[in-house]
């Protein structure tokens, strides 16, 4: 089955293995075993444990990521910042201006966790009118499997099918909660909120929000949702909040 760039997965179709692009059929594949990574060491409330706070080493000026991108020197520093903040348990908000690139820091600091032996699941929360710019980042940066969840119930019913969670067995339903079949899950506010029980079966390893500045109101529904998910406590202190202004 081939789900078709631009088009919702209920518009996805069957293809001869043969019709399509190689390239793409090995990278289909690579995604449909359980990656042989160290298991990420959780407590007994299925929280992850941080490696300690004294191991945090900042990123060096001359760290290449994929396509040879390298962050600005400002980028660089608010990406440190952002992985002092989670190897010391603090939620922290990023509230630089429009246009510096938030998203590019929030995706290299995800990549930054990665290396930490933290390879997800992440939530990203966004609004709809920047999905797809999250995705460009996440493809110019990251080798991550993004899954963009969104669309129909037909289409969000399709990616819980195939996108989310392994099998324990081709032939069994049912499904693994140790590994995931992605490192990102990029939604928006709504969606969330109309799916909520289904993320609340995830074990996120951290969160982005964007456009966090909604949570300002204590009666926001989403802040209801991220309490539910158990993702804005002082105690598990899980959140990157992006805004480009705080008032």
């Amino acid at each position: 089955m081939v789900k078709w760039r631009s088009l919702a997965y209920e518009d996805a179709t069957w293809e001869l293995a043969q019709d399509v692009d190689p390239a793409k059929v090995k990278e289909f594949l690579k995604w449909q075993n359980p990656p042989k990574l160290t298991p990420v060491p959780r407590d007994s409330n299925y929280k992850i444990i941080r490696p300690d706070p004294s191991t945090w080493i900042p990123i060096e000026s001359d760290q290449v990521y994929k396509n040879s991108n390298k962050l600005r020197d400002y980028q660089l520093e608010g990406v440190n910042w952002l992985t002092y903040c989670w190897f010391h348990h603090r939620n922290c908000i990023l509230a630089d201006e429009m246009g510096l690139g938030k998203t590019v820091q929030s995706v290299t600091f995800l990549l930054e966790l990665a290396k930490a032996g933290i390879h997800g699941p992440f939530l990203v929360i966004v609004p709809l009118s920047t999905v797809t710019n999250w995705q460009r980042e996440f493809e110019n940066w990251s080798d991550f499997n993004v899954v963009i969840y969104h669309g129909s119930s037909t289409s969000r019913n399709m990616i819980q099918e195939y996108e989310i969670f392994y099998k324990r067995r081709p032939s069994d339903s049912a499904v693994r909660h140790d590994v995931y079949k992605f490192n990102a899950l990029v939604t928006t506010f709504e969606v969330l909120m109309t799916d909520i029980e289904f993320f609340g079966k995830i074990h996120w390893a951290a969160a982005v929000i964007d456009e966090a500045h909604r949570l300002k109101n204590k009666k926001c529904k989403l802040g209801e949702g991220l309490r539910y998910l158990d993702l804005v406590s002082s105690r598990t202190a899980n959140d990157l909040c992006l805004a480009g202004s705080l008032c």
